[in-house]
This record gives C-alpha cells, structure tokens and sequence, in this order.
C-alpha cells in the first residue's frame, strides 16, 4: 500500500529548532532542548507519524525565547504568510522552543490569519483552538516565571556569590 499523500491532501509543515544557550549545543546533547539533533528527530518522527512534509527548517542558537531579535523565526513567520495556505503546520519539539511569551503577538497574529497549527513533537497540546493555545502558552510562562524567580533559586544564587 502506497502511504503517500495526494497533492490534494498533502500537509505541509515548517520546523522551528532553537537553544538558548551559547556553545551548548557543541557541549552537550544530552539535554534535549539545548540540543538541534534531538529535536530534529523527533520532529521528523512526529512528522512521519502524522503523514506530514516538512518544508523548511529554521534554527536558531544561543538566542532565548523571549528575545524579539530571533531572525530565524521572524523569516519563518515571513515564509509561513508568503505561502499562501500551502504550509498547514509549525512543528517544534516542545512550546518553550517557539516562545515563552504570549506578547509575542506576531506569532498568535501569523497563526491566527494562516490557520497554521503548531505540533509538538512531546507535547500533548497539537489541535487546540487558538484560545487554548493561548491559555496553555500563559500557564507554561508562568511555571516558567516562577521557576526562575523562585526562592529557592535567589537563595542559591545568593550563596554562590
């Protein structure tokens, strides 16, 4: 049997990689979020497993989620608008990688007026409404938030100076 996908029902998707951390990807690949090859495949796997092309593959390193200065993501957005319908999906290993910040209203506007979904090669959030999306995005920013300007982390930082 021939599992290929029609042109009529071929989807299309984008993949955005991205690490936070400089050089930690030439250091370190066994954390998966600071790591391209791990996250490229599962990408390619979650692809795979949903029948689904990937396009385009969009990198960037050494740059946080929060930054508004990610080249790579703002020529994906760009390519995502350009292509007229023909790209249905972003996949990302897991949210954090695209963003951390809900304010980041060119990505909501971008999905908003294309209809792109985003996948998550781990995460369990693929087919939710754009409010959904939303609310799930605010209550990982917030875990994130916290877990950064949590008590115990000012007290070891406090420590270690």
């Amino acid at each position: 049997m021939n599992k290929s996908i029609s042109k009529t029902t071929q989807k299309v998707a984008v993949e955005y990689l991205r690490y936070s951390k400089p050089r930690r990807y030439q250091l370190n690949c066994n954390d998966s979020n600071n790591c391209f090859v791990i996250q490229g495949q599962m990408n390619a796997q979650k692809a795979h497993d949903m029948e689904i092309e990937i396009d385009r593959s969009y990198f960037e390193a050494g740059i946080s989620s929060y930054s508004n200065k990610r080249p790579a993501l703002k020529g994906m957005l760009k390519y995502i608008k350009e292509s007229k319908g023909r790209i249905n999906f972003i996949i990302v290993y897991n949210l954090d990688r695209l963003t951390r910040d809900i304010g980041e209203n060119e990505i909501t506007k971008t999905l908003a007026e294309t209809g792109v979904q985003i996948i998550s090669s781990v995460e369990e959030f693929d087919k939710l409404p754009l409010d959904d999306f939303t609310y799930h995005v605010k209550g990982k920013a917030a875990i994130c938030n916290y877990l950064y300007h949590s008590p115990e982390k000012k007290k070891k930082s406090q420590k270690s100076h």
